[in-house]
């Protein structure tokens, strides 16, 4: 009777063991879940992180217009490509409209981008962009610099602060694919949607829309001054305070030390007087071969060298344009200036005069080698 009672105790204590060793194990690997799903990085995290590299981004502008007609108000040439949307697919072909890429899909299953050729009067060689679809849930709105080979897009991803945020990515021209995309940072992304980007290199200009700050069914368009490589805001020395509220674009008023917002205004009003003539007189005449041809599209340039002469031309003429502001402005300084800064104020504008010369001179010897090139 005694071992009987001996070996059900026995039993009872290993069971007792073995269901606390159970319940223990249990909690350790609930723990440690916990602890995983605490280390997995927020938005807000993502936006603290890139603080430190918030650009010095000069804003002149903004306007608030519906989402759904946003495209109408941007101020974007035809030599930058032409932009459109069908069912919420944003699509974008380049100005010499043999390029085109565009997005595919929903907002359900979500949106792809695909890459075509214009041969043979239609688009050909279709393909997927896997390198960059395979990246993100949702992808949309792409825009491609004139030189084909830096683009733009706006998509939900891991790597995002919001909804959407604006992407950049440039083209391996060896291999014929993009590189991993960057997202494009503060302030131009938020913890909102922002959904579009495209820079005017000519005119030196930039659109970004977003729908930070506004409510249902509107977006904003800040219209900004691009800079070539990206100014720290924390290599400026700005506290932490300002570069949030640059950062967020609380107010585009602060962001107007940045630059020299006039010049700015001035370029902008350039390009919506031609936006008026184009939408009063139809078409603006980009190019006057003789007085009988005028050419009112790259399309009706018939040789692919008077192209890229006439590309050089305009880029020579926006230089003249900025360098003749830039000389106006020392000839101010100069009036005003003391003797000490007289010397090297003169030298400035000698050479910048020199600079002018020389350009209109290449202008001219452009603008003839373009009417030779398409009379022959």
């Amino acid at each position: 009777m005694k071992q009987y009672i001996l070996f059900l105790l026995c039993c009872f204590f290993t069971f007792t063991n073995t269901h606390a060793q159970s319940k223990s194990i249990a909690k350790k690997k609930e723990t440690k879940t916990k602890v995983a799903i605490t280390e997995k990085k927020t938005d807000n995290s993502l936006f603290t992180s890139m603080l430190p590299n918030t650009d010095k981004l000069l804003v002149i502008d903004s306007i608030v217009v519906d989402k759904e007609s946003f495209l109408e108000h941007l101020d974007l040439q035809n030599d930058n490509g032409y932009v459109g949307i069908e069912n919420n697919n944003a699509w974008f072909i380049n100005a010499l409209n043999n390029k085109k890429v565009y997005a595919v899909g929903d907002s359900v299953s979500g949106r792809k981008l695909f890459l075509a050729h214009y041969i043979n009067s239609k688009w050909e060689q279709k393909r997927p962009l896997s390198e960059l679809n395979a990246l993100f849930s949702d992808i949309n709105f792409p825009f491609l610099t004139p030189d084909a080979t830096t683009l733009f897009f706006s998509a939900k991803g891991d790597n995002s602060i919001g909804g959407f945020d604006i992407y950049t990515t440039r083209l391996d021209t060896d291999k014929g694919v993009f590189y991993i995309p960057d997202n494009y940072g503060l302030p131009y992304n938020s913890t909102a949607n922002d959904y579009f980007l495209a820079i005017d290199e000519r005119y030196n200009l930039g659109w970004l829309v977003s729908d930070r700050y506004q409510p249902a069914n509107k977006v904003c368009i800040y219209i900004f001054v691009p800079n070539k490589n990206r100014l720290k805001l924390t290599q400026e020395g700005f506290d932490s305070n300002t570069i949030k509220k640059i950062a967020q674009l609380n107010s585009i008023q602060d962001t107007w030390k940045f630059g020299n917002k006039q010049e700015a205004m001035r370029s902008l009003e350039r390009l919506r007087n031609l936006r008026n003539k184009n939408n009063k007189d139809g078409e603006t005449i980009l190019f006057i071969v003789n007085d009988n041809i005028k050419y009112t599209s790259l399309k009706q340039f018939k040789s692919n060298k008077s192209k890229q002469l006439f590309t050089k031309l305009e880029d020579s003429k926006q230089l003249v344009a900025k360098q003749k502001s830039e000389l106006d402005n020392l000839r101010m300084q100069y009036k005003q200036a003391n003797k000490a800064t007289l010397s090297s104020l003169k030298q400035d504008i000698l050479f910048i005069e020199n600079q002018l010369t020389k350009h209109l001179a290449e202008q001219k010897e452009l603008e003839q080698r373009i009417r030779e090139l398409e009379l022959n």
